[in-house]
Order: C-alpha cells, then structure tokens, then sequence
C-alpha cells in the first residue's frame, strides 16, 4: 500500500486532474500497489493536525485494509514533513518512503517559503521564536530517528523553493537515502524526470538505498 501526502496547495482531486500527481498514482498501480490518497488541506506542513491525520490515515489503513503489510509513504513537497515526522515516531509501521523535493527541515526553508510559514501561522515569528515553536515537531531535527529507513528521494539541483542541499542532500548524506538528482530540476510538476527511478527503486525494493546520485 502506498499512502500519498500531496504537496501545499494540492488535495486528492489533483491525482485525478494534474498530470504530475496522476504520473505518480499510475506508477503506484503499476507496480502493484494499492494506492491511497490523504486529503491534509492547508495542513501539508507538518502541523499538529496535519501530523494527526497522517497518523488516522496510516492507522486506518494498517488497520483495516494492509493486513499488517508496512506502508510505503509518498511525500511530494511539503508533503515530505508529515511523511518524516510520522516515519520518525513509527517506524515499525514503514516500509519505505519515497520523496519528490520533498521538504525535510522546517526551519531550512522557513525563511524562504511563505507557504510555510501561513500552515504554522508564523507570519509574523522571528526564525527564533518558529524554531521554538517547532521544537520536537521537526523532522529536520529528527535524522537518527531516520535512519535505517529505506529513503528513496528526487530532487532538482536548481529547486529554489526547496533547495536541493537543504534537505534531499542531507538525508543523502546522514541517513543513507538513494538521491537521484534531476539535473536543471526546479520545483514544479512539468518535469517528469523525478519519477525516472527513485520511485521505482522504492516500489521494486530490489536495492539497498545508498548515496549514490545520479
């Protein structure tokens, strides 16, 4: 089963309507997987509610519909937070994860992100006070808890909304994720190039993920 957590500004409608997101349903159901879909709203970023749903969804599913297979969590962009925020404080119920320029460190790209910074309601927080108010509730300052976990990632190396070296590459880098470097990749959802291999090493689980970049 592989558990979808869409990017800001995107739902489950955009895995029946925008081309990047149905790419990735189609993939899924290609390989075999069942494929779910958490609708998380303006609540992408990790938030406390966002972070509840994730665990109703994945609960709901472990539950009721995998018989006690482990998940596969598909984050793209500032999905990624819920996806390694959950994943951190359950990893028995993982199998692997898999990231499109997902966002990894809340406070990395809070200066930068205004998206981010409306989910928190911190317009108006100094760096200082939000990484105070996301003390123990972001994944950026969870990694140990990261790893060992099968980590399959795609970023673009000219992605200045998520910049590549603010979270793919340190995953790469501290916690053994596979990263497969999109070359010129920015983030937006025209390019399919992010679906050339990472998800498929994922869904294949035929590799040990490794720090190998292409």
């Amino acid at each position: 089963m592989v558990l979808a957590l869409h990017g800001s500004g995107r739902g489950i409608d955009s895995y029946d309507e925008v081309p990047f997101y149905i790419r990735q349903k189609e993939i899924a159901l290609e390989n075999g997987y069942a494929f779910a879909i958490l609708q998380n709203y303006q609540d992408t970023y990790g938030t406390d509610t966002g972070y509840h749903n994730v665990k109703l969804a994945a609960n709901e599913l472990l539950t009721n519909w995998t018989n006690g297979t482990k998940l596969i969590l598909w984050a793209t962009s500032a999905g990624g937070v819920g996806m390694y925020r959950y994943t951190a404080e359950n990893p028995q119920n993982i199998r692997a994860l898999i990231g499109t320029f997902a966002v990894f460190d809340l406070e990395k790209v809070f200066p930068t992100l205004a998206s981010c910074r409306k989910a928190w309601d911190a317009d108006q927080l100094s760096p200082a006070r939000f990484a105070e108010l996301v003390q123990g509730k972001n994944p950026g300052r969870m990694l140990n808890k990261l790893k060992g976990i099968p980590i399959y990632l795609a970023h673009g190396t000219q992605d200045s909304a998520v910049p590549l070296d603010l979270s793919s590459q340190i995953l790469a880098d501290e916690a053994g994720a596979y990263l497969y470097k999109i070359e010129g990749g920015v983030h937006g959802l025209e390019d399919f190039r992010y679906y050339d291999e990472a998800p498929r090493k994922a869904l294949l689980q035929d590799t040990t993920p490794n720090t190998t970049a292409k």
